[in-house]
């Protein structure tokens, strides 16, 4: 099976799930930018309850807009706020500092375009959570549909990928004394809270 998705930041743990069944997954990369999905936000856990991030944009407006194409906004100083968040949501997980440096190393290069940043942050949790054996290319054309035997979850909002508080207990979570076991958060809170066993998480997931 093959999977397709548009380019996400800092993907859910359930895509990452999906990327432990499937042999190959295409980016679309010739779509147009969509409003209130994941393409520039993520969703990570904090001491009150999950918190969205966001990459803010330029200009604002990106209708008709070929997302490789679309750049991110420096005029404010988002890039330290979201850092800041990371530090009070994770800083007590068990592997904070073991990777914490890389997405820093990445936010503050400061990518022109949410593509690239996108780009570099999913080939650093690919590595990261050891699916490396994984095809992972980009779209050359656009199509509306794709054969059965492709999976696509192209254009869902980010409401549909929003974490939900789950009966079963996936693994130990910085806040979870508060909030009870939350399922489906950014791939990030997986790697802050298992570190190298993340990969083992996630195959032993069923989707």
């Amino acid at each position: 099976m093959q999977l397709i998705h548009e380019t996400q930041f800092l993907a859910p743990i359930n895509v990452y799930q999906l990327y432990t069944k499937v042999s190959k997954v295409s980016i679309e990369a010739h779509e147009t930018y969509q409003k209130r999905s994941i393409r520039n936000k993520c969703i990570i856990m904090g001491v009150n309850g999950p918190i969205t991030l966001s990459v803010p944009l330029l200009r604002g407006k990106h209708s008709g807009q070929y997302i490789t194409e679309v750049e991110i906004s420096y005029h404010e100083s988002w890039v330290g706020d979201m850092l800041h968040a990371l530090r009070s949501a994770y800083g007590a997980s068990p592997y904070f500092e073991y990777y914490y440096l890389e997405v820093e190393h990445i936010l503050k290069q400061k990518l022109s375009h949410l593509w690239l940043l996108n780009e570099a942050m999913r080939e650093m949790m690919i590595k990261r959570c050891d699916l490396t054996e994984i095809s992972f290319v980009s779209t050359e054309e656009y199509h509306k549909s794709y054969p059965k035997s492709w999976l696509d979850i192209r254009s869902q909002k980010l409401k549909d990928y929003h974490p939900i508080k789950s009966m079963s207990k996936g693994y130990a979570q910085v806040f979870e004394d508060r909030h009870g076991f939350i399922a489906g958060l950014s791939i990030l809170d997986a790697l802050f809270c298992l570190g190298p066993e993340t990969s083992l998480y996630l195959n032993r997931q069923e989707v």
